[in-house]
């Protein structure tokens, strides 16, 4: 019989080694003979982690529990004592503290906890994304909570007092599996764009399915946008439609085709009575949603857009994208009124979101260098960069009170920027 050894752990008195496998047991082998002694069933699903406490044998499992066994040393040697569920991923890791009366554990899904071995509770140390984050929002007027969505299926309410994790939303049971969520807004409840076309609403609080509109766009929602009244909700898709709903009847209102690929970005007037949006077909177009119609549209010269933000006077819209630069549209005029090359030494930065301070002082972008470029909304001077991600920013977003800027990265981390 040959068994695929994850983990190890040894007796204090260096005679008896236990490995855990992936065939789902962890064998006891005695040093000295060079023999397996016996071997114990855990799980029919991997045993990913072992270490050897007191009084017991703690096993991290890959459905998600930590189990403990009688000591090999006890009359109880081998049999199940207690058992613990975490998040049901595969717990990886364990650590044991020095009084060996805790330990703790980690999982594929980025939580942190801490097992109490005596009473068989655990406290949660910390939660992360484990994949890309790709968007970021906070609630109008709400410094001390933000949402992120990442690639690996999860909405997450964050406090960004404690920096912990208030609640975490996923995906409808009834979804394909490897549904993720593309874009996301935060009021009263979550929304979100997902890959498999739908738009489904969380609890903010518990995390909890609210409901949800099937078939929203064919293949992806690939933008999301939630009106000022909290009446409507704006979507954009991968074939280039826009589509506005009813929030409470969660009915078809209106459905916009003009673009010819995927809508990178989405805005609505204050008045909720004009949209703008933004494509990888180099266009930004605005419209009137009580016609139907677009009543504008900016053309650039050369690659897609992929965010635009609406200057607080109404006046101009900044657009980053492929073409490497920050530029400022005037909203009635169809060339640009500004073009700022965003990394002027090596033009290598494509921007990937853009944001304007609450107070409309500010600019913030981010892109593929990692970089966050802190702008001057008057002049368009370059006021700051600063490198923390170690790979593309995708989303990023003002505190209400402007005093921090928020990021999701490629990497997979958040991070938080104070600018005063």
């Amino acid at each position: 019989i040959f068994r695929q050894v994850i983990s190890l752990s040894v007796s204090d008195d260096n005679e008896t080694v236990f490995a855990s496998t992936t065939s789902g047991d962890y064998a006891v082998i005695n040093v000295r003979s060079k023999r397996i002694v016996s071997s114990v069933l855990v799980t029919k699903m991997g045993c990913d982690a072992i270490v050897v406490a007191e009084n017991c044998m703690v096993v991290g499992c890959g459905d998600g529990t930590i189990k403990c066994f009688g000591h090999y040393e006890s009359n109880t040697d081998g049999q199940l004592l207690c058992q613990t569920q975490i998040d049901g991923s595969p717990v990886v890791s364990l650590s044991l503290s020095k009084d060996r009366s805790e330990i703790l554990a980690c999982t594929t899904h980025g939580t942190v906890i801490r097992l109490n071995l005596n009473t068989n509770n655990y406290i949660t140390v910390a939660e992360n994304h484990t994949k890309a984050v790709v968007a970021i929002a906070f609630a109008s007027g709400l410094n001390e909570r933000f949402a992120s969505a990442s690639y690996d299926g999860t909405i997450r309410v964050w406090d960004a007092i404690e920096f912990s994790v208030v609640c975490t939303a996923r995906m409808r049971s009834n979804q394909p599996r490897g549904s993720v969520p593309t874009c996301l807004s935060f009021s009263n409840i979550l929304l979100s764009g997902w890959s498999d076309g739908k738009v489904l609403a969380h609890d903010a609080d518990s995390g909890n399915n609210l409901w949800f509109i099937d078939n929203a766009h064919q293949d992806c929602v690939t933008s999301l946008c939630l009106s000022h009244n909290n009446r409507f909700i704006l979507t954009g898709g991968i074939h280039g439609e826009i589509r506005l709903w009813e929030m409470r009847s969660r009915e078809l209102i209106s459905h916009l085709k003009e673009h010819g690929q995927k809508v990178t970005s989405l805005l609505l007037c204050p008045d909720d009575t004009q949209a703008i949006s933004a494509s990888r077909d180099r266009s930004i177009l605005r419209w009137d949603l009580r016609s139907e119609k677009r009543v504008f549209c900016h053309q650039q010269r050369m690659g897609g857009i992929n965010s635009i933000a609406l200057t607080r006077d109404e006046q101009h819209v900044l657009s980053v994208g492929q073409e490497r630069k920050l530029v400022c549209w005037g909203i009635n005029t169809p060339n640009a009124k500004a073009q700022h090359i965003i990394d002027g030494d090596r033009e290598e930065d494509e921007g990937r979101c853009v944001e304007i301070s609450n107070n409309g002082r500010y600019i913030a972008t981010g892109g593929t260098a990692g970089v966050i470029r802190l702008w001057n909304m008057a002049t368009f001077e370059l006021l700051s960069e600063c490198k923390g991600h170690s790979n593309t920013i995708n989303s990023l977003r003002f505190t209400p009170d402007d005093k921090q800027i928020v990021s999701g990265g490629e990497d997979g981390s958040i991070f938080l920027w104070c600018i005063f």
